[in-house]
């Protein structure tokens, strides 16, 4: 700016407009934070019953890895250890794959938000 800067009154008028600007951002950004989406009762069904499907599926792994195992180990066809290692290994990641999940769902210890109205 080339010309005279602001006056004393034209400053105490911009320090009160980005007082009040700074003031609402703080209390826009306290709210976004602490605002939870509470699920409705039909989406906790349908998520115990996904849950419930996920489990049966790696039980059913677990049994197809057992089942194959047995014919593996005692006839050591490549055809067999073949199938064996990939139904474990697929078992395996699942179950990883579910671990990871239910550990994303677990609430932390110290996560509960403040209020600091």
């Amino acid at each position: 700016m080339d010309g005279a800067g602001l006056t004393d009154h034209e400053r105490q008028i911009l320090t009160g407009i980005e007082d009040v600007a700074c003031r609402s951002d703080a209390v826009l950004d306290l709210k976004l934070r602490t605002m939870r989406c509470r699920p409705t009762p039909a989406t906790r069904v349908l998520k115990g019953l996904r849950d419930r499907r996920r489990g049966v599926f790696l039980c059913a792994l677990v049994a197809l890895s057992a089942f194959l195992f047995v014919p593996a180990f005692r006839t050591s066809a490549p055809v067999l250890v073949s199938a064996f290692a990939l139904t474990w290994t697929v078992t395996l990641l699942y179950a990883l794959l579910m671990v990871c999940r239910w550990s994303r769902r677990m609430p932390e210890a110290g996560s509960r938000t403040q209020r600091w109205e």
